[in-house]
């Protein structure tokens, strides 16, 4: 019997009959009456209350700790920054044109110091942290300017060392 129907069996109320039960005596012919009493099904429990109370929260709420960037280029030198790009392309989070674009500071060249030092003044430096994310905003604004054709490469690759940059969560 399914859960429905013996429901239905307690609910419902069962119909009172209307004549009188005749019980046989030892008098074939004659027979006495006898009233007839209602049987009842048992009373059914009540139901317990369907609300699940929760328990009380703790008087002190802790705060989690502070979240960090998973890389912090916004401090990060020449080199390290090589090794993250590097990282980020062997994770696949980086295509191959995304790293030939980002991926090699030209301070890690060898002749750093005989070109672009001698055209700006200063030596190669690649282990000096500086914010190498904020050097990549410009170089993007530049292209963005000038029209330059790897852009959207370059776009793109920005934005993921950006989301390297924020804080996990």
């Amino acid at each position: 019997m399914g859960f429905l129907a013996t429901i239905a069996r307690y609910m419902i109320p069962i119909p009172v009959p209307s004549t009188v039960r005749r019980e046989p005596t030892a008098d074939i012919g004659a027979q006495l009456p006898v009233p007839v009493t209602p049987v009842l099904p048992p009373a059914a429990k009540p139901a317990p209350p369907a609300v699940i109370t929760k328990p009380a929260p703790p008087a002190v709420i802790a705060l989690p700790p502070p979240r960090r960037p998973r890389h912090d280029l916004r401090h990060v030198s020449p080199r390290r920054f090589a090794e993250i790009v590097h990282e980020l392309y062997v994770e696949g989070s980086l295509k191959w044109h995304e790293y030939q674009t980002v991926g090699f500071p030209s301070e890690l060249h060898p002749d750093y110091d005989n070109t672009i030092g001698a055209l700006t003044g200063q030596k190669a430096d690649p282990n000096r942290p500086r914010d190498l994310l904020a050097e990549w905003e410009q170089r993007l604004d530049f292209m963005r300017r000038h029209r330059d054709p790897t852009f959207t490469v370059a776009e793109r690759a920005l934005a993921v060392l950006r989301r390297q940059a924020e804080p996990a969560t």
